[in-house]
């Protein structure tokens, strides 16, 4: 007669693995969000630059806004331009949501928002 034996350990590894993989993949997804979260950022920093650029040399509120937005492109910002007589001064402001629902517990409305603020002389 073969000796059957039953091993008491059978579904442990699957059980393991489960757990194991759902953290893994949570951390993922958080580095994921993190990277998107820092080129959003780096998107902001270049369109309040690229604004104040614009603005040093033709001080227009409208085209400022026009010259930031065209370098955010695909991204919903908001722009603030103010002009006094010798600086340009341009925020841009954009809502980031994360789809990590773990980033939900540091933020509960699930939305950071980025901003940057640009500041240059008005050429004369």
């Amino acid at each position: 007669m073969k000796n059957l034996r039953r091993r008491p350990n059978s579904g442990q590894a699957m059980v393991e693995l489960a757990l194991v993989l759902t953290v893994f993949l949570v951390i993922v997804m958080a580095i994921f969000d993190i990277g998107r979260a820092v080129y959003y950022y780096t998107a902001v920093q270049n369109a309040a630059r690229e604004g104040a650029r614009y603005g040093s040399s033709n001080p227009n509120a409208v085209g400022i806004q026009n010259a930031a937005r065209s370098k955010a492109i695909g991204l919903n910002i908001s722009t603030s331009v103010v002009i006094n007589t010798d600086t340009v001064a341009v925020t841009v402001t954009y809502n980031f949501r994360p789809a990590t629902p773990v980033l939900w517990l540091v933020n509960r409305s699930n939305v950071f928002t980025l901003s940057s603020k640009a500041v240059m002389r008005v050429e004369k």
